[in-house]
């Protein structure tokens, strides 16, 4: 009988809205470090320029850091992320 072994997962998520000089992307993936804890990280920023990363959890549960990872993903996705890309060149910066 097969073994339900969880897998490494990851999406990308953008919001853009050129009227309002929004140009957002977020990345999380889950990961399985050298430790054998799953971990939830990624990066996020304005879109064509440099990201910033962020760890969300660390954990030895795998269920545990899906909880975190989809929490996260529903998060955005209430905020207008979408998982389709712009098909617009990134904004530039304005001040």
């Amino acid at each position: 009988m097969p073994v339900n072994v969880p897998t490494p997962e990851n999406i990308t998520l953008f919001q853009f809205n050129k009227q309002k000089n929004v140009d957002k992307v977020y990345s999380i993936d889950i990961c399985q470090n050298k430790r054998s804890q799953w971990v939830v990280s990624g990066f996020y920023g304005r879109r064509g320029y440099r990201q910033k990363t962020f760890e969300v959890e660390t954990t030895s549960s795998y269920l545990r850091a899906k909880a975190a990872y989809d929490e996260k993903i529903q998060e955005k996705l209430k905020k207008g992320y979408t998982t389709e890309p712009p098909t617009e060149d990134p904004l530039p910066l304005t001040h």
